[in-house]
């Protein structure tokens, strides 16, 4: 009776995924961040790096102390956010840049890091080819930053 329970008990734990796995679509997947490259750009565990879609962030070598300083704090935010985390990725059209990286909406803690990274001020709403399925949300969010002059939007 008891190897019964072992047994019944081992193929419920052999078949169990966490319910964030079970309700992945097709255009979804899960996955570790090991390190941040900078505000946009994350690199996984399994060493894929992601580019995060529908922004852009301060880049680290502008010429220009504030936009160096916004990337610094953009890359800051990013790793607050997701840094040793697991998170969601949901997928566009394109899934691949020309430099190999995965191209993906990042999702932590139910919230988009890539729209809150435009809500914060440090990225803007940018968008290549068809991958544009977040486009209205992340132009009206980047608006409302653009009015309460946050990060990027200071100076302007």
């Amino acid at each position: 009776m008891l190897a019964l329970a072992a047994m019944v008990l081992f193929a419920g734990v052999a078949h169990f995924r966490p319910s964030i796995e079970r309700s992945l679509g097709l255009n979804e997947q899960v996955a570790a961040v090991v390190r941040i490259v900078d505000g946009d750009t994350v690199v996984l565990s399994d060493g894929r790096f992601v580019r995060y879609l529908g922004i852009d962030t301060p880049e680290m070598t502008a010429s220009g102390e504030h936009t160096r300083d916004l990337a610094h704090r953009a890359t800051e935010a990013n790793r607050k956010m997701v840094e040793g985390r697991k998170v969601r990725l949901e997928f566009d059209s394109v899934r691949k840049d020309k430099y190999g990286r995965t191209l993906a909406y990042v999702y932590c803690d139910g919230k988009c890091v890539n729209a809150e990274l435009v809500a914060q001020g440090f990225a803007r709403a940018e968008f290549f080819r068809d991958n544009r399925r977040h486009l209205d949300e992340f132009k009206r969010i980047e608006a409302e930053a653009k009015s309460k002059r946050l990060g990027i939007w200071a100076s302007e």
